[in-house]
């Protein structure tokens, strides 16, 4: 039992040690669990519009999260942003060159003709209030492609020497490069392949294949990156003009065209593939890479076709761009949807007249 006594002699010890500066705790039972961490928020993933003189990142619902404008935009031929929002990859133009050539124009007759090929080499720009960065130094005289390894630490990329056929395939290479030291190191994709995409793990690469002529598509092909045996996807009717591997490797979002008229199909150079062939003139499909079972995202409507396409990186939605063709001057409406097509959401609507690349990460 306390005393008056001993209540009044620790009450002065409290008095002592405060002035000290000291503070008495009760200690914490053996078996007590640590104090929580305050908890992380994750970054919510974003998509990335990029069209000359203006890029922007938004949220699914159109919020914009940050925007630049002006010269530090300019007309690039890619821009990828990296899996944690950081970095921009980009291929910037750094020189444009021009081929004179006689072009005929029947009846024995010929025209000089001038046709201007652009040159890119491949920046890394840090998102922040200004688009700058370094340049990477990759072998060749233009990088055609570049994309982000699905945890950050790479980036694949292909380069070619100067090719006045615009076939991309004069000394064509590809590469792979450390996010960190941008040292770039060859690896191998079967002869004459061009790379549109690497799948999350790395284990696939979605390749467009050679062909055996000039006026015809490139067939789509998954190459496994063990060096087992490439799965040709396509003939030479279809050409693509944008494709992505789903998050889980499984499924392949495209777009493209077919070389036909009115609902009418004419022979493939090199045979059917997996994927049977679209009836559509225009199409916007997904692609089981198992069984070549082909579902349409979108039935195009006469003159309209999509251009782009992304998966948002949990892969239940999609980004794409619808257009009517309109050229010189372009209307897209940057619109997320659903992988079936549905719930669709126009987030972005651009007027513009130059390249024009989305991404979501």
């Amino acid at each position: 039992m306390f005393t008056a006594t001993r209540l009044k002699a620790l009450a002065l010890v409290a008095v002592v040690l405060g002035g000290l500066g000291f503070v008495v705790t009760p200690p914490r039972p053996a078996d007590a669990a640590p104090p929580e961490k305050a908890a992380t928020t994750a970054r919510e993933p974003q998509i990335l519009v990029w069209v000359k003189g203006k890029a922007v990142l938004l949220k699914p619902d159109g919020t914009i999260v940050r925007s630049w404008e002006g010269e530090q935009v300019p007309n690039v031929y890619a821009a990828r942003l990296s899996p944690d929002g950081t970095r921009i990859a980009v291929l910037r133009p750094y020189e444009t060159r021009t081929l004179k050539t006689a072009v005929p124009v029947g009846g024995g007759a010929s025209l000089q003709g001038s046709f201007g090929r652009t040159l890119h080499k491949l920046m890394i720009c840090t998102v922040a209030d200004k688009l700058t960065g370094p340049d990477v130094d990759v072998p060749g005289d233009a990088v055609y492609t570049v994309f982000w390894s699905g945890d950050g630490t790479r980036l694949f990329a292909g380069s070619h020497d100067d090719d006045p056929s615009y076939a991309q395939a004069n000394n064509l290479r590809h590469w792979v490069i450390d996010a960190k030291t941008l040292k770039a190191t060859e690896f191998k994709l079967p002869p004459g392949h061009h790379l549109i995409d690497v799948s999350a793990d790395g284990k696939q690469f979605l390749t467009k294949g050679p062909i055996p002529k000039p006026t015809v598509c490139r067939p789509i092909w998954v190459v496994p990156a063990d060096g087992s045996e490439p799965v040709r996807l396509t003939d030479t009717t279809e050409g693509e003009f944008d494709s992505q591997f789903s998050p889980d490797g499984k499924r392949i979002l495209v777009c493209g065209a077919g070389l036909c008229e009115a609902g009418t199909r004419p022979d493939g150079n090199v045979g059917p593939g997996r994927v049977k062939t679209s009836t559509q003139p225009n199409w916007f499909d997904i692609i089981m890479i198992a069984d070549g079972t082909r579902m349409p995202v979108l039935t195009c409507k006469q003159k309209q076709y999509v251009w782009r396409c992304r998966w948002s990186p949990g892969g239940t939605k999609i980004v794409y761009l619808p257009r009517t063709h309109s050229f010189p001057d372009i209307h897209d409406d940057v619109t997320v949807s659903a992988p079936d097509g549905t719930g669709t959401k126009v987030i972005l609507s651009l007027d513009h007249s130059s390249h024009v690349c989305i991404d979501w990460r």
